[in-house]
């Protein structure tokens, strides 16, 4: 499959950006591919009716690499409680960006925490849905670090597909086209 297909269309918005990272144009699912916008959607929809406690270990995940043998990654989409946001439950090699509610960025993965008020989602204009965006390369070396901004530039483009999926009012106030701005 393409990159703009991977996941269910997550890196629609960044395509390019997961071919070169992967090193490849031709992707194959290695599990959770199947309808992940769904599954995503889905959790979103379902803590907020359950409890955000309740639902805190259910997170949904796409696993993908390039063909032939290219790099492997894995996708998760879940729910964040309000002490998530700068808890400092971070690595030491994590910086800071300025995106959405809280965006951190290690040497091999990006977390994006954004808030979403949808009509699509009863109370969120009182209590906004958080959705966190996980993505991690899986088999990195020390050798193969790569800019920070690569791995920003692909939870941001999963944030987005995200919101615009479940209507956030502002895309969940995630700009169209990412300029990346470390936090200093």
């Amino acid at each position: 499959m393409s990159a703009a297909k991977v996941c269910d269309g997550m890196f629609r918005y960044a395509p390019e950006v997961l071919e070169k990272l992967a090193e490849g144009s031709r992707f194959r699912a290695e599990g959770g591919e199947s309808g992940y916008m769904g599954k995503a959607v889905e959790i979103v929809e379902s803590t907020r009716e359950k409890g955000f406690k309740e639902s805190r270990s259910e997170s949904p995940h796409c696993r993908f690499g390039a063909k032939p043998r290219g790099r492997h990654f894995d996708l998760t989409t879940s729910y964040y409680g309000p002490s998530d946001v700068d808890s400092g439950k971070s690595s030491t090699d994590a910086v800071r960006y300025d995106l959405g509610e809280s965006a951190l960025v290690g040497y091999n993965s990006a977390e994006l925490l954004f808030e979403c008020i949808s009509p699509r989602l009863e109370g969120s204009r009182v209590n906004p849905a958080r959705i966190r965006m996980h993505i991690y390369q899986v088999d990195l070396s020390d050798d193969d670090a790569k800019p920070r901004d690569v791995y920003l530039k692909l939870a941001h483009s999963a944030a987005l597909s995200v919101a615009r999926e479940l209507e956030c009012e502002n895309d969940g106030g995630l700009p169209e086209r990412l300029v990346p701005r470390r936090v200093k």
